[in-house]
């Protein structure tokens, strides 16, 4: 059986898919592999996004704000790399198809992603807790967290398309025991 993992950004994917590693299940990470797939198409990438490489290295900051300043350019870099991470983590799921696998994929239903798993998981928090962690995390201020969720699919619509959602906005030891009972129904 695999389960797809998603939740909208600072919502807590890791911390879930990181508990279920330490419980030893197979998790699969969509951005570890998007990275490797990104790095594999740089000559691509560089040609879709000059402004981003600067001395030779790359500047991935200005490239999320390119794409949030325009939706032609965020669908070509969709279009290099969806493709070959969706190829990829097909692959693993043929490799894998006598576990329960589960695949951590931050943008599940704004993907074509949702069709290849039996199952999904959100993981949920607060939209308060959610720009809270995002400006924290990635040291920015409320208005480009804002705009980082506002350039995903609601929370509430995450939950509503979701088999079980699991509340992140307590103590870990509350979330574990969700992610806990999700198992239970799973077996």
């Amino acid at each position: 059986m695999v389960i797809g993992i998603t939740g909208s950004i600072g919502s807590g994917k890791s911390l879930v898919s990181n508990y279920l590693i330490k419980k030893g299940y197979k998790v699969l990470d969509a951005d570890l592999i998007s990275k490797e797939v990104f790095d594999k198409n740089i000559k691509r990438i560089k040609k879709l996004f000059p402004n981003a490489f600067v001395g030779g290295k790359i500047d991935k900051k200005q490239i999320a704000l390119e794409i949030f300043n325009s939706n032609i350019l965020k669908e070509k870099l969709e279009n290099i790399i969806h493709p070959e991470v969706l190829k990829k983590i097909k692959m693993e799921i043929k490799k894998n198809k006598d576990l329960l696998l589960f695949v951590d994929v931050p943008l599940l239903y704004e993907t074509s992603y949702k069709k290849i798993f039996d199952k999904i998981i959100v993981v949920y928090v607060s939209k308060e807790k959610q720009i809270e962690r995002l400006m924290k995390r990635d040291n920015i201020d409320k208005e480009y967290a804002l705009k980082k969720i506002a350039s995903q699919l609601s929370m509430e619509e995450k939950k509503r398309l979701a088999d079980f959602v699991i509340d992140n906005n307590e103590e870990q030891e509350i979330t574990f025991k969700q992610v806990d009972e999700v198992l239970e129904k799973l077996k």
